[in-house]
């Protein structure tokens, strides 16, 4: 099977950080409404979400 890289994240770079257990940050799914619904107006009701990391 051939992996094609997303948006530059090579997934051997994303193994060897979590095996040095280094959190795995990803900037195209910011924490914000606009990751949550892509309708316009339906975020106004996601005003009480709690981001958290799995750690």
């Amino acid at each position: 099977m051939i992996l094609h890289p997303y948006r530059n994240q090579i997934y051997s770079d994303l193994v060897r950080q979590h095996n040095v257990n280094n959190l795995f940050h990803d900037p195209e799914f910011p924490h914000n409404k606009s990751s949550l619904y892509y309708t316009p107006g339906f975020n106004r009701t996601l005003d009480n979400v709690t981001w958290k990391r799995p750690y």
